[in-house]
């Protein structure tokens, strides 16, 4: 029986060893970028809060993202898996954001708007048609800031963008107001 044991705690020394050289990954999703937000129960400012957390993470190796694994497709692409994740990690019901990883504003099921109708606030979607979804940031002058997954580097970076050209969405978040009252180091810069 002894023999038995220590031949297969050796099988499983080997199979750990052999794992980087067959060049499989394991995947830290608890570490990497941990969410070290805590709720406000704001969940505009929470969502937005949450997405500041995870500025600089990136996609691995084959496409893969924590947020994406999340959701049971670990390489998909993951603007909207990120934002899902985000809103989960907020607290936001799956009636108000769905958990989901498509980019169009209808799959969301959320009314959309343009910022000549109104002024995005922080919290809300933008959308780049059908193909890019990400968090308003905060708006200065006639441009946006974004916090969003899978943009410049595959990553979770902020950008600044022209108001004019997207649609945008506002969640029915829980506890907000039209102000998230999150104050972004960002704000203060310009």
């Amino acid at each position: 029986m002894k023999k038995r044991i220590v031949s297969f705690l050796l099988a499983v020394c080997i199979m750990a060893s052999l794992i980087p050289s067959l060049g499989i990954t394991a995947h830290a999703y608890s570490t990497s970028h941990p969410n070290t937000h805590v709720n406000t129960g704001n969940q505009r400012a929470d969502v937005v809060a949450i997405a500041e957390t995870q500025l600089g993470y990136a996609e691995e190796a084959g496409g893969y993202t924590k947020y994406g694994d999340y959701h049971g497709n670990p390489r998909a692409d993951w603007c909207g898996y990120f934002v899902s994740w985000c809103a989960r990690q907020a607290g936001v019901s799956t009636s108000v954001l769905k958990k989901q990883g498509w980019a169009a504003a209808s799959k969301w099921g959320l009314s959309t708007f343009t910022s000549s109708q109104k002024t995005p606030q922080p919290g809300d979607l933008y959308f780049r048609g059908t193909a890019h979804v990400g968090f308003v940031y905060y708006v200065s002058g006639s441009n946006f800031y974004t916090v969003e997954g899978n943009t410049v580097g595959d990553k979770v970076a902020i950008r600044c963008l022209s108001l004019s050209g997207y649609t945008f969405a506002s969640p029915n978040y829980g506890g907000s107001s039209n102000n998230s009252g999150h104050t972004h180091a960002l704000e203060t810069a310009y």
